[in-house]
């Protein structure tokens, strides 16, 4: 049977260590199921054919109906035991395909969210492997490894039943028997390759399915909900969505017409080499070479392999389950485990820290974005990183997250490598403008920057540090209320109000162990006011932690001890706010510029008074 791709043995063998992960007694549980179910046919036959020549032995006897029924009874027993296996296989795929589909799910999940890198999951080709592994049955174009594992038992359970027939066929007649096998194969060749077009088809409509996703979410989510009733843009995302599904699907449907055009060829093979199968036999029991019994025997043993000659439903299963099962392989293959950077050594505990960025050299495309970059940021100190857009400010978070490698250079803290150390995640935080609204509750939202960390005092003083003791206290549920008007009893709070859900993240981080907290533009949403406070908190967090704030409002920067400017890819200046003004570069050009615009009139007419 032709499979999608060369390497038969490779596929089975990727499917069998599926199945091989199910667990011992789920294993033999098939094992037995199965092989019973292949069994029957064959022991069927012979039954028949028994009870056939103790009827016609018995013919005329007055013991004629015990005859009968003591040949009756072995067949009756099989019929039974045959509706009993059938009744045992469904529990049995269910359990085997939601066994093997949830250890592939656990596989997938991992191999994303724990190995792969931020290029990787930012790579479409990348994005398309994963929709291929993850499997979308509900879809009706594809299944999972599950559905493998089951069809290539049951193409084999099958196989085992046909071939046991025809060894029954065999015993009177080699070339009808050989005739009959070489249908069986012919056919399940032909249903091996129509199935391929629909899992080809299916695999090459992974991006097209991708982006009719995008347009649904965007039509039935709240992302885009504003703007799309405002601008009218319904009917043309509705368009955009139509066009991608078809082009997803129509393929599909093609390969499935195709498929069912041919089923009729493979429909007449089957009939017709079946009649000459039965021919062959009529023939030898009117020579005299077979009795009425062995003909009996035969002829149901040939009825058995024609009915078990169509398994398409099973070779859709395993040929259209291997494309996630492949996908799952690769994924595992291009995402390799983190390994610890340099020795893995642990960072020297109590005292001040020091973050330092040495001769680093980063670029996503093309030209690198840093070039060179030398950078210190100690605890005790509050360090500030300005510059223009696209300079790599943000870069330079990204690569001490480690969401990023960078090309040459070094990332230590306290001189040990930073760089896929296994205690990063612990060590470093990140808050950033838009901190990420998960639809939990408020508790969650803050504990969810140090999991790991249980204390619900350093919860409770992280939230009153951020400012938001009062917002608790007007929350519905309080701690337990979701941040979302999406769940049941939710809320929607202000982008300020975010704003301080990341301070108060950074602040539970660092109870928490965090010793790197890195603000990115932190006070975009905020008012003066609540500016100032949080400034205020973020300078008192730096005497714990080495912290790096990242702000374009230069006003908001000038009260940090150490201002770095961050131009063409290198530390331009650094120094105070007075030691800059002082300068006259850099900082000091782009400060003027932000303080002019906040110049106010002396009066309706008169001239203007530059801000303080």
């Amino acid at each position: 049977m032709p499979e999608p791709r060369p390497g038969q043995v490779s596929d089975r063998r990727l499917v069998l260590r599926l199945w091989a992960g199910t667990g011992t007694p789920l294993r033999l549980l098939s094992i037995v199921i199965l092989t019973g179910r292949s069994l029957v046919p064959a022991a069927v036959a012979l039954a028949a054919g028994a009870l056939v020549r103790e009827l016609v032995e018995a013919s005329g006897s007055q013991e004629w109906a015990t005859s009968a029924l003591g040949a009756l009874l072995p067949l009756a027993v099989l019929l039974i035991i045959a509706q009993v296996v059938e009744f045992a296989v469904e529990p049995l795929r269910l359990a085997l395909t939601r066994r093997v589909d949830g250890t592939h799910r656990r596989a997938v999940e991992a191999a994303v969210s724990e190995t792969a890198s931020m290029p990787m999951l930012e790579d479409p080709g990348y994005q398309d492997l994963i929709a291929r592994a993850a499997g979308e049955p509900t879809n009706r174009t594809g299944r999972t490894s599950g559905s493998a594992v089951w069809g290539l038992l049951c193409l084999w359970s099958r196989l085992l039943a046909n071939v046991l027939a025809v060894l029954v066929i065999a015993r009177d007649s080699p070339v009808a028997a050989g005739l009959l096998l070489l249908i069986v194969l012919v056919v399940r060749h032909l249903q091996a390759a129509d199935a391929l077009l629909l899992a080809t088809a299916w695999t090459n409509g992974v991006p097209h399915r991708r982006l009719a996703g995008y347009w649904d979410a965007l039509l039935t989510g709240a992302e885009v909900a504003k703007e799309l009733r405002i601008f009218g843009l319904a009917s043309w995302m509705q368009a955009r969505y139509r066009s991608a599904t078809e082009a997803h699907l129509n393929p599909h449907r093609a390969a499935r017409r195709r498929m069912l055009r041919r089923q009729w060829l493979r429909a007449l093979i089957l009939a017709g080499g079946t009649g000459v199968v039965i021919a062959i036999l009529a023939l030898s029991a009117a020579r005299g070479q077979l009795d009425l019994s062995r003909l009996a025997t035969d002829l149901a043993a040939v009825w058995a392999v024609a009915g078990g000659a169509f398994a398409a439903q099973e070779v859709l299963d395993y040929v259209e389950g291997l494309p996630a099962a492949r996908a799952l392989e690769e994924l595992r293959h291009q995402s390799p485990a983190a390994t610890p950077g340099g020795d893995g050594a642990p960072f020297p505990a109590g005292g001040g820290s020091l973050l330092r960025l040495s001769g680093i050299r980063f670029g996503y495309t093309g030209r690198d974005v840093l070039q060179g970059l030398d950078l210190e940021i100690p605890s005790g100190k509050l360090t500030a990183l300005v510059g223009l857009n696209g300079a790599g400010k943000t870069t330079v978070t990204k690569l001490v997250a480690g969401l990023y490698l960078p090309r040459t250079g070094r990332i230590t803290l306290d001189g040990v490598s930073l760089v896929n150390h296994p205690d990063r995640h612990r060590l470093v935080c990140v808050a950033a403008q838009d901190p990420i609204r998960y639809a939990l509750s408020f508790r969650d939202n803050v504990r969810l920057a140090a999991p790991g960390h249980s204390s619900t005092s350093d919860l409770e003083a992280a939230v009153q540090d951020a400012g938001l003791g009062d917002l608790v206290a007007r929350l519905p549920a309080g701690w337990d209320t979701p941040l979302s008007p999406n769940r049941t009893g939710g809320v929607d709070i202000s982008g300020g109000q975010w704003a301080r859900v990341g301070l108060a993240r950074a602040l539970f981080a660092v109870r928490a162990g965090a010793r790197i907290v890195l603000f990115d533009e932190p006070t975009a949403h905020l008012d003066v006011q609540a500016e100032t406070e949080v400034i205020a908190r973020i300078q008192d967090l730096a005497r714990q932690a080495c912290v790096l704030l990242i702000s374009h409002r230069l006003a908001t920067v000038r009260k940090a001890d150490t201002i770095v400017i961050l131009s063409g890819g290198v530390a331009a200046e650094t120094g105070s706010h007075h030691e800059l003004m002082a300068l006259g570069g850099i900082y000091s050009r782009l400060y003027r510029l932000q303080a002019d615009r906040f110049a106010a009139p002396a009066t309706v007419t008169g001239p203007e008074v530059p801000a303080p």
